[in-house]
């Protein structure tokens, strides 16, 4: 009986910590699938800021630029002086100056960082001006650009936050030639990239709730398994040792019915033995009165013949 509870015991246990393992497995998998959705939402979001870049980018080059007043904000483009009429007057007397899709996409970066905290650069390895210069990040990218590649991704730290770096090739249209003709740039080429940055604090705080969610889950499904498997090995065990207890009491019974039996066979041959013995009692009893009848009848014989 011991051998056989320790082996159920031993079965549940190897039960206990494959279930354990399920679990944990099972865990680590969500938990990867979390990250890799989040990853997924975060790319999602930035390749949408560079559709948007690149819509309202082709615009204005579709335009050939757009005319704005001369502000403290928006001054003249010391890069487009060759162009004609990059300054003109109305005739109220304002001054507009041209934007040209660059510089648009450079103002509209810095209200996007301002009000949202999306961050986003116009770079190549060949720029025009120097804040476009990449930084090694950016650098990596538009040289796996030159590689055949037509965006890159991942996630960075700047400045101690988290980011989705995202960055797409970007190539040369009719509409870019009015500024970039000089540079010698030919359409379909690609000349550089437009590098969008997502804050990832509102999806680690999405990814942070969906963790909490999986390691209740997770916890609540283990101890329901626990408390139901345990009490199905107890319940198990419970009637395993009835069982062992009734096939006992059987097999005492048995033992007990052999020995009364071996009891009874044993007296049986002792009262045979006494029946016999008193039957050769009998016999020879029977036999003395014989004699002594036909002894007597032999003197009572003798007497009664002179």
């Amino acid at each position: 009986m011991e051998r056989e509870i320790a082996y159920w015991k031993k079965l549940y246990t190897v039960f206990i910590v494959g279930i354990v393992l399920l679990f944990i497995i099972s865990f680590v998998w969500n938990l990867y699938k979390e990250n890799k959705s989040i990853y997924e939402l975060a790319k999602i979001e930035a390749n949408a800021s560079y559709n948007k870049d690149l819509l309202y980018r082709r615009w204005a080059a579709m335009h050939g630029g757009v005319y704005v007043p001369v502000t403290e904000l928006t001054q003249p483009n010391k890069y487009l002086v060759f162009i004609p009429e990059r300054d003109i007057e109305t005739k109220s007397g304002k001054k507009l100056t041209l934007m040209n899709p660059a510089y648009i996409t450079r103002q509209v970066f810095a209200l996007a960082e301002e009000q949202y905290g999306v961050k986003g650069h116009i770079t190549s390895l060949r720029p025009i001006r120097p804040e476009n210069k990449p930084d090694d990040w950016e650098a990596d990218a538009l040289l796996t650009f030159e590689q055949g590649n037509k965006e890159y991704s991942s996630l960075e730290k700047i400045d101690g936050k988290r980011y989705m770096r995202y960055m797409h090739a970007m190539t040369v249209e009719q509409g870019c030639l009015r500024c970039h003709a000089p540079q010698g740039y030919k359409v379909g080429e690609i000349r550089g990239g437009i590098s969008v940055s997502v804050p990832m604090d509102k999806y680690y705080v999405i990814f942070n709730s969906r963790v909490v969610s999986l390691v209740t889950s997770h916890l609540l499904i283990l101890l329901i398994v626990f408390f139901v498997s345990f009490f199905a090995y107890k319940r198990f065990k419970y009637e395993l040792i009835k069982r062992f207890a009734i096939q006992r009491k059987i097999t005492e019974s048995e033992a007990e019915l052999h020995e009364q039996n071996q009891e009874y066979l044993a007296l049986n041959e002792q009262y045979k033995a006494q029946n016999d013995e008193l039957q050769e009692a009998k016999e020879r009893a029977e036999e003395s009165d014989r004699l002594k009848t036909s002894f007597l009848q032999n003197m009572s014989h003798e007497i009664r013949t002179p």
